[in-house]
């Protein structure tokens, strides 16, 4: 159970961290496809603006280290894993 709510714990930012970065992503692209080009001018230069700001995907990061995200949980449980594995093998070896 303990091991349970620690990937959890670790899985749920994660995932909201993936899920902003990617419709951060596609902001930009359903900007474009609006119907801009019957607005006034001066909509489709604000909106310009906004694509160039859209361009950039949002992303949090942990301690402004890491960015919180699917990648980076899943190098998480490989290198805890890894570690598992080793010192279960320094153990037996005992």
């Amino acid at each position: 159970m303990y091991i349970l709510i620690m990937v959890l714990e670790i899985l749920i930012p994660c995932w909201f961290g993936h899920q902003i970065t990617d419709k951060s992503v596609q902001l930009a692209v359903t900007i474009y496809n609006c119907d801009w080009p019957s607005r006034p001018r001066r909509f489709a230069s604000s909106l310009r603006l906004f694509v160039e700001r859209a361009r950039k995907p949002l992303s949090i990061t942990g301690w402004k280290i890491f960015p919180l995200m699917l990648t980076t949980f899943t190098s998480i449980a490989n290198s805890a894993y890894s570690f598992y594995t080793l010192l279960r093998n320094v153990q037996n070896e005992e």
